[in-house]
């Protein structure tokens, strides 16, 4: 999932710089079809949960079934933001595309990274680092338009999500891109539950 939202944002990028129609139709059909593949992933989380419940064997695992579930609602959120990005993104006029298409082309970048090990606590903490830079960017550039206002929010948000799903907690990713400065540590493995910001997803 995490590559296939790689490849999406990267196919994105393309569109943005070359201003190509194909090429946004392919990025948004890309983008479709991850999005209906986590609502599969979705249907297993919840299965996962009576499973645990119903299951002695699987009671005894409860603290990593649990991990998994958070990891794949996290996943959830990321993909539903990739989706959001690119369609705001291919919306904007054509100079705006050319200007922003650097900066998903990084998130596609720490995306990509992320799949590679999404195990391993140095990755994830590359890969946070690099969305907190792009987030920092956008909250600080000056909006022009409402659609360069929209593109600024979404970006903030799949970065803030790219944090999250590494470890970061959401409140402390909200805070390090608000200040403008300081660190992120990434944990390993994180040590206590998550929640992401759209619950109710």
């Amino acid at each position: 999932m995490l590559e296939d939202m790689g490849d999406g944002l990267e196919l994105t990028t393309r569109a943005l710089e070359r201003d190509n129609e194909k090429l946004a139709e392919q990025a948004l059909s890309s983008m479709r079809d991850l999005r209906d593949r986590l609502a599969e992933v979705s249907r297993m989380r919840r299965a996962s949960r009576r499973v645990v419940r119903h299951s002695l064997a699987w009671r005894m695992r409860m603290a990593p079934v649990a991990r998994e579930r958070e990891n794949a609602g996290h996943l959830d959120l990321l993909g539903g933001s990739c989706l959001m990005l690119t369609r705001t993104m291919l919306a904007m006029n054509a100079p705006d595309r050319r200007r922003l298409a650097p900066s998903v082309r990084e998130l596609a970048g720490a995306v990509a990274d992320l799949a590679e090990k999404p195990g391993d606590r140095p990755t994830r903490q590359r890969a946070a680092d690099r969305a907190l830079a792009i987030a920092r960017r956008a909250a600080g550039s000056a909006p022009q338009s409402q659609a360069t206002l929209a593109a600024s929010v979404a970006t903030q948000m799949l970065a803030t999500d790219v944090m999250v799903f590494c470890g970061v907690d959401p409140e402390q990713a909200a805070d390090a891109v608000r200040r403008g400065s300081g660190e992120l540590h990434v944990p390993d493995p994180p040590a206590t539950s998550r929640m992401p910001f759209r619950s109710g997803r």
